[in-house]
């Protein structure tokens, strides 16, 4: 390259800047949001879970018994009537309540993190495809430039100015380009059809996305106290999960029923009524156990989860502030995208051999390509931090 340093200072493309598309990224996330069947999904299975909770709070069915008696000696039936309500120790019913009301809660912050996750889930995808995008618009610049190398190079043949070997090295590296550029575009199909499966199978328009979005690096304390919905819902998990053991704690205590009866009986109507007491040793047993586990289970996953979001913070942070060093560092050396017309130029000069021009093109893409990756992962991984 330092040949063609010396023709002009020469610029590899640089992505442009961050004027962006941040209000056709979110349109277009909120499409994804709207439409995606897993947030739907998801959503109803919670909502299953709550009912089933709360079902368990209900009262037993009330029962109701009918008896008759009757012998050869006395004609005159006797009958009874009985209908009875049996519940569970009363603070069994608050203690339920109490852990529905957390359960709930864990719940919204769960659905705050599912929809924060897909969101970042399709903000990777748009960004992937501003990526793809560029390299599509890069490697058509390429293919155009070989095209017209070619061109010039079958004139120059036919005049005898450059031998055949020359001839099929240029023919050779413009079916490489074409066979470049349609990987690409292969890539971006894959994209596409990724983001229309998130969005519930609505096509999503992304021809025109061809910057990434703003994304500002903020200090690191910013995203460690930013909100964090995923470690609140497994906190209130835990807290759920802590009630719990406290109900069945309570539902070792004895249970009650409370009936009332009519009987007749040689002629007569007698009303009264009954109380009973359940003792619970055998259908409670290992339950307050099986509570207590899931409760330290559930301490242990909220705890897990902070230490990883911590982690996960600092290495994105460290990513995202090396390649922010990186990409300043190529744009304080590069300044413009006029690179592959100079080499056009230096070419049809004569500055240039055929087998010169080719290295200085292969250069060049795996110059810009390196470029785009970095630029892709940075912006990547910022919008990673916002989600953590």
């Amino acid at each position: 390259m330092n040949r063609l340093l010396a023709i002009a200072v020469a610029a590899a493309a640089s992505v442009p800047a961050a004027m962006a598309q941040s209000a056709d990224f979110n349109r277009i996330i909120s499409t994804v949001l709207s439409n995606n069947p897993q947030l739907a999904a998801d959503s109803l299975t919670a909502r299953a879970g709550l009912l089933e909770m709360a079902a368990e709070g209900n009262l037993p069915e009330t029962e109701a018994g009918f008896d008759h008696l009757w012998s050869a000696r006395d004609n005159e039936p006797r009958w009874g009537v009985e209908v009875s309500q049996s519940f569970d120790w009363p603070g069994v019913y608050a203690a339920r309540r109490k852990a529905l009301g957390a359960a709930r809660s864990a719940e919204e912050a769960a659905a705050r993190a599912r929809v924060r996750q897909t969101a970042l889930q399709a903000r990777l995808l748009l960004i992937d495809v501003v990526d793809a995008n560029l390299q599509i618009k890069a490697r058509k610049q390429i293919a155009e430039n070989l095209d017209s190398m070619l061109a010039l190079t079958r004139q120059r043949f036919d005049n005898g100015d450059v031998t055949i070997l020359t001839l099929k090295k240029m023919e050779m590296a413009r079916y490489s380009a074409i066979a470049d550029l349609d990987q690409a575009e292969n890539d971006l199909d894959r994209l596409r059809a990724d983001l229309a499966a998130m969005a519930g199978g609505t096509l999503i328009d992304t021809d025109g996305l061809t910057e990434f979005p703003e994304s500002t690096l903020l200090a690191e304390a910013d995203y460690v106290g930013q909100d964090d919905p995923a470690t609140l819902a497994l906190t209130l998990e835990s807290e759920t999960e802590r009630l719990k053991e406290r109900t069945e704690a309570l539902r070792r205590w004895p249970g009650f029923s409370v009936g009332y009866l009519h009987e007749f009986e040689e002629g007569q109507h007698f009303n009264g009524f009954s109380v009973g007491l359940s003792l619970p040793l055998f259908s409670t047993r290992n339950q307050k156990a099986a509570a207590t586990a899931r409760s330290l289970a559930a301490d242990a996953a909220a705890t897990n989860a902070r230490l990883t979001r911590a982690a996960a913070i600092r290495s994105t942070y460290a990513e995202a502030s090396r390649l922010s060093r990186r990409i300043e560092a190529y744009h304080s050396v590069f300044g413009n995208d006029n690179y592959p017309e100079l080499l056009h130029k230096a070419y049809d000069r004569g500055q240039l051999t055929a087998h010169e021009y080719l290295g200085e093109i292969n250069e060049y893409m795996t110059m810009y390509l390196d470029h785009l990756a970095a630029e892709t992962a940075f912006h990547r991984a910022v919008a990673t931090l916002r989600a953590l």
